[in-house]
């Protein structure tokens, strides 16, 4: 079989065989011996005769060519593919239609599409934020994370150090625990407060150009939340830069300015 062929046999992860493929061609000795050993079969004997060829025993060559380290390699880079396309485009499968009308496409975290079996799910293996555990555990943290009502998208930013930091804070088991009761009703509260003040204006000052804040109410916990926080963190002040649209609901339900002040001259 020629390593084309291969490569395409072993669909993404023949980037894997490709890479060493040219490194071995190259320089052979900058390769595992075990590596080296494959690559020469490849080029030289029985796997050049087709993908139909198989041993003695009536198995495919290509198959009894791996050694249990190298396709133990190309397994655990089946594995890097799937965690980082849930990294990647998992925000894609997010669950948007309450409805379930329209249905997310998700071929790119199919497993079978980076040729992980059913029993590689069970394989146990090293994650930094849940220590040793089976892949499948895996699988379903990174489905509530990135595929969940709420998809976390965060691979396009530049900065390794941050796009890293976000990863390892959204792939920790604290980041899906349950929030405090007390919690939940702060966030409610100032979600009915942004609510409720574009409900005002919209019927108090009807056609006037405000700038709404509709839509996208939750703006508004999550500055408070972030107020709160920096409080915790002992810090002396804040400075705020926004554009036009919710800086009223800003000035009233965050800053908390006197409403008189906002509604004088209107």
């Amino acid at each position: 079989m020629k390593i084309e062929k291969l490569m395409a046999l072993y669909g993404e992860n023949g980037a894997l065989l490709e890479e060493l493929y040219n490194q071995y061609k190259l320089n052979p000795e900058t390769l595992d011996k075990e590596w080296k050993s494959f690559f020469q079969e490849v080029d030289t004997n029985g796997l050049a005769n087709g993908s139909g060829y198989t041993n003695g025993n009536g198995k495919s060559a290509v198959a009894t060519s791996f050694t249990d380290a190298q396709a133990a390699s190309i397994r655990e880079m089946g594995i890097i593919n799937l965690l980082n396309a849930y990294r990647r485009q998992g925000h894609l499968a997010a669950k948007l239609d309450p409805l379930g009308i329209q249905k997310p496409n998700r071929t790119f975290i199919d497993s079978k599409l980076h040729n992980i079996s059913p029993a590689d799910i069970d394989t146990v293996v090293d994650s930094e934020t849940l220590g040793r555990v089976k892949l499948a555990e895996i699988v379903d943290l990174y489905e509530k994370v990135y595929c969940n009502t709420i998809g976390a998208e965060h691979f396009y930013l530049v900065n390794d150090e941050e796009r890293e930091w976000l990863q390892k804070k959204m792939e920790s088991p604290e980041f899906l625990a349950p929030l405090p009761r007390g919690i939940k009703l702060r966030l409610f509260e100032k979600l009915f407060q942004a609510d409720y003040f574009e409900t005002f204006l919209a019927k108090k000052y009807v056609g006037k150009k405000r700038f709404s804040l509709e839509g996208g109410e939750s703006f508004i916990p999550l500055l408070d939340t972030i107020v709160e926080e920096a409080g915790y963190h002992q810090m002396d002040g804040l400075v705020i830069g926004m554009a036009h649209r919710g800086r009223l609901n800003v000035l009233v339900n965050i800053i908390e300015n006197l409403r008189q002040l906002i509604f004088v001259g209107v």
